[in-house]
């Protein structure tokens, strides 16, 4: 212990006690103070460890705020990327459910589930980018991951070549500059000799690098097929299995986690999301179309007059989700008859072929359709109220 000075207080021993001093003092709430307090642990502990006082908490800006590791086994997809895959496919599967919702249901290869996806345009979720790609063997979790292995091990070869091969680059850069600055003649053959090795160097880090982007390249490809083999035997599980209705939402939580997961891994923690599932218009739109026509229909004229009469006598919530379909009545109108007349499928598959029908006359209008569509609009209470 210090001895006393003069004035009675202890004398401050040198080193770093005094900063320890000061972080016991109301002062340590200023953040300019506590970057202060790790600048000299820092320095305390890269420069010279052995300096005293230099036993700071580790990472102070840093170790309030890292998440601990949760106990067991780590997590293959986050939650955050299991939810974001989800929501992109359930948007997805919902805007084209009338397209592709029966032909799902009825999948029985892999084939047949591509055939169905493909009728999806501008598809930007790398899950059922997968399940379109056309792909013939059959493959399993351990063999995917054994090809993933093999990847990432080619993909961390490769960065530790691009970065040899900009150092040599950049050594190959220095040398020739160096040599065009010297005049002195024995320099200059010194550096040239030096410039000689450095392109040596450098070819053979480029014929390095080549090797390896050749090897990542094809390997990319081989995982991809494995991948898309793997979702694809995945789906036709699900839908094998019977275990959950078919909806967009089921679709979509099986397919979430693929392909890193299985689907029954993707289904049970999707399972959770539930909560931020809002169903769109057009997928409400659809399901109202299905319960018209629940039951057969002996001709068009009556599959015409019980949607009407379902849009005209509409309560409740229902009111605003057919003011759409009301307004577009010309559209349905059309959709119905064609698809009656003409088109022979299963009754389940009818509210399919009809509201798929609806989408593409609604979004393909010509002058004439338009002028008709203004003219045959069903005046329904939520029509009324718009004020139109």
């Amino acid at each position: 212990m210090s001895a006393p000075t003069s004035s009675g207080q202890s004398q401050i021993k040198p080193g770093f006690t005094q900063s320890k001093k000061l972080a016991n003092t109301r002062f340590m709430n200023y953040p300019a103070v506590r970057w202060c307090m790790v600048s000299i642990n820092w320095r305390c502990t890269v420069n010279d460890p052995d300096l005293p006082g230099c036993d700071f908490p580790e990472n102070l800006l840093t170790s309030f705020t890292k998440p601990k590791r949760k106990p067991g086994r780590p997590k293959k997809i986050s939650d955050d990327m299991l939810r974001r895959n989800w929501g992109e496919i359930l948007f997805t599967l919902e805007q084209n459910w009338a397209l592709v919702g029966w032909e799902l249901q009825q999948a029985e290869t892999p084939s047949d589930l591509r055939v169905a996806l493909q009728c999806i345009q501008g598809i930007n979720c790398r899950c059922l980018e997968l399940l379109c790609l056309e792909c013939r063997r059959e493959t399993n979790l351990p063999l995917l991951q054994a090809v993933r292995k093999r990847f990432q091990e080619v993909s961390s070869s490769l960065r530790v070549a691009q970065a040899d091969w900009r150092k040599c680059r950049e050594s190959v850069e220095l040398a020739q500059s160096t040599l065009s600055m010297t005049l002195d003649a024995q320099k200059r053959e010194e550096l040239r000799f030096n410039c000689h090795e450095t392109e040596a160097a450098l070819a053979q880090a480029n014929k390095t690098l080549n090797q390896f982007q050749t090897s990542w390249s094809q390997l990319e490809r081989a995982l991809r097929l494995r991948e898309a083999e793997f979702a694809q035997d995945q789906i036709l599980d699900f839908i094998k299995s019977g275990r959950y209705a078919s909806t967009p939402v089921t679709f979509a939580n099986a397919m979430a986690g693929l392909p890193v997961i299985t689907w029954r891994q993707s289904s049970s923690r999707c399972a959770r999301f539930k909560d931020g599932a809002s169903r769109g218009l057009t997928y409400k739109q659809f399901l109202i179309v299905k319960e018209v026509f629940k039951y057969p229909t002996a001709s068009a004229q009556e599959a015409v007059e019980r949607m009407k009469a379902h849009l005209l006598h509409a309560k409740g919530k229902e009111v605003e989700i057919l003011k759409a379909l009301a307004e577009n009545w010309y559209y349905l109108r059309r959709a119905i008859d064609t698809i009656i007349q003409t088109v022979h499928c299963p009754e389940e598959a009818l509210p399919y072929r009809i509201f798929a029908e609806y989408q593409r006359r609604s979004e393909c209008q010509n002058s004439l359709d338009i002028l008709q569509a203004q003219r045959e609009v069903i005046t329904t209470p939520a029509y009324l109220r718009s004020g139109a």
